[in-house]
């Protein structure tokens, strides 16, 4: 994602996403690596199209364009957007071949608003743990431990038990990383001098 242009990157992820969604929701296999390959490729993608957003400063550059809007138009196309992607996704295309646009776009406005202190504390401390929820949620439901948070029963439940989980494990994963994160910038450090 890095080294090449980003639009190519794009339709190459795309490409896999909607190979991946073929297999994972169309193609009846017992075949291990198709198996696992349908959720792999679709994860792929959203983990992409946020490479890509940190590599070309897309916030960045959407959110001046955003705070040069006047505030009645950001209110009324707020809500216009959560509502047509509500209704879209709920009604006229309820698949997860979407997903990742709606969640980007809702994800996009919930960032530009301004939110209390105690809310942007709280995403802060989710955001800093985010990466490593993102990569290891589906082991709890899905891949290692099949079902696991599902024992919770109730919805809300379940996502407050795969949370707790997942930032429990990022934990343990930051202190794996650190003194190997260190030891890297080190010997980046001595080959600069």
């Amino acid at each position: 994602v890095q080294k090449v242009n980003s639009v190519i990157i794009l339709v190459i992820g795309l490409a896999i996403y909607v190979v991946a969604y073929y297999v994972r929701f169309k193609v009846d296999t017992s075949n291990y690596f198709l198996v696992r390959f349908g959720p792999f490729g679709m994860t792929l993608f959203e983990y992409i199209i946020g490479c890509i957003f940190y590599k070309n400063s897309i916030f960045s550059k959407l959110y001046k364009i955003w705070e040069k809007l006047p505030k009645a138009i950001r209110i009324i196309g707020s809500i216009v957007i959560f509502v047509s992607l509500l209704f879209i996704r709920t009604l006229f295309i309820p698949t997860l071949f979407v997903a990742p646009i709606s969640g980007l776009m809702i994800m996009i406005l919930f960032h530009f608003w301004r939110k209390p202190k105690f809310v942007e504390m709280a995403f802060l401390f989710v955001g800093n743990h985010s990466t490593n929820i993102w990569l290891t949620h589906m082991f709890f439901y899905h891949t290692l431990f099949v079902n696991l948070v599902y024992n919770a029963y109730e919805p809300i439940l379940i996502y407050l038990f795969m949370l707790a989980i997942t930032i429990a494990l990022s934990y343990i994963l930051k202190l794996i990383m650190y003194p190997i994160n260190k030891l890297f910038k080190n010997n980046k450090k001595e080959k600069i001098v």
